[in-house]
């Protein structure tokens, strides 16, 4: 029988704190784990890449590694005090998506990026104090508030500096914890899998509320290249357009929308042909010798 062990806040009374910088310093470093989708127990971290300006603004660019399946690019990220700000990409301008100086009872309403003009709602339904593993942080409790305006039976946890850890209060593992609030996108009818919090990592310390390992990705591994499908659309074939050696290549799998496996190549020729497939939208998914993934869209056309 296996137990697990459930690791929870505690309530700050006195003593000496030891506290996060603030939102998005450089060395933050969070884990995150995939549940279901085609590939099921993936982690993928998120990590601080460089210093940036975004609309004049001084912000940072964060990454996703060793994670292929979810394709959002790079992040921009800008803060002021307790505030903070992700550039949104659809709209040219910044969204703020958590705000720790804000009254119980504040919405913020903020557009998400993976569904075109949907939004994203939430109130803040009270605020305290929690240890958080070596932290020792604000927390808020906030409920979605559905498109009508009504407020939903689905209560959050946001921990200041660390974002939407899901809803750990309830002695569970969170579900859609994405670590930008605008990202919120949980079980698509396509690909099935929740993005959860799992562990947080800094110089100020640490939170891994789960009890499980916290695998972190070294920044020195090349991870995804930068392939480019010609044609896409295609009809009857396609090749990979890319400066890397091909050899470093081990596989090719061609997967429909529904997560199917169409068709898979070992031989990594100069071209792959389509003959039977039907028109539609495929994610190709292309693996490496040295153990990494990345997907590319695919279109293929009639």
């Amino acid at each position: 029988m296996k137990i697990k062990i459930i690791v929870m806040f505690f309530m700050v009374s006195t003593g000496f704190q030891v506290s996060a910088q603030g939102w998005f310093e450089s060395d933050y470093r969070w884990g995150v784990k995939v549940d279901g989708g085609w590939h099921p127990d993936l982690h993928f971290e998120v990590s601080y890449e460089k210093d940036t300006v975004v609309k004049n603004l001084p912000c940072k660019k964060w990454v996703r590694q060793n994670f292929p399946y979810y394709q959002i690019g790079p992040r921009y990220t800008y803060t002021d005090g307790p505030k903070a700000y992700v550039y949104n990409m659809n709209l040219d301008s910044f969204m703020k998506i958590y705000d720790f100086s804000l009254p119980v009872g504040s919405i913020i309403q903020l557009p998400t990026i993976q569904i075109p003009f949907g939004m994203y709602t939430y109130k803040i339904d009270s605020i305290d104090m929690v240890q958080a593993g070596d932290l020792f942080l604000k927390r808020q409790f906030v409920k979605y508030i559905k498109s009508t305006g009504e407020e939903s039976v689905y209560h959050y946890i946001i921990l200041e500096n660390i974002g939407w850890i899901g809803h750990s209060i309830y002695n569970t593992k969170p579900s859609c914890s994405y670590i930008f609030l605008d990202e919120y996108y949980c079980q698509s009818s396509v690909d099935l899998y929740n993005i959860n919090f799992n562990c947080f990592t800094s110089q100020a310390g640490n939170y891994h509320p789960y009890a499980e390992s916290c695998p972190i990705v070294s920044t020195n591994d090349p991870l995804t290249q930068s392939i480019d499908i010609y044609p896409n659309p295609a009809t009857d074939y396609f090749e990979l357009i890319t400066d890397i050696n091909k050899d470093r290549v081990e596989s090719l799998a061609l997967f429909d929308a529904t997560g199917k496996l169409t068709r898979s190549w070992s031989d990594i020729n100069s071209t792959f042909p389509l003959e039977g497939i039907p028109a539609g939208l495929y994610f190709l998914v292309i693996s490496y010798k040295n153990g990494f993934q990345q997907t590319e869209k695919l279109v293929v056309s009639n």
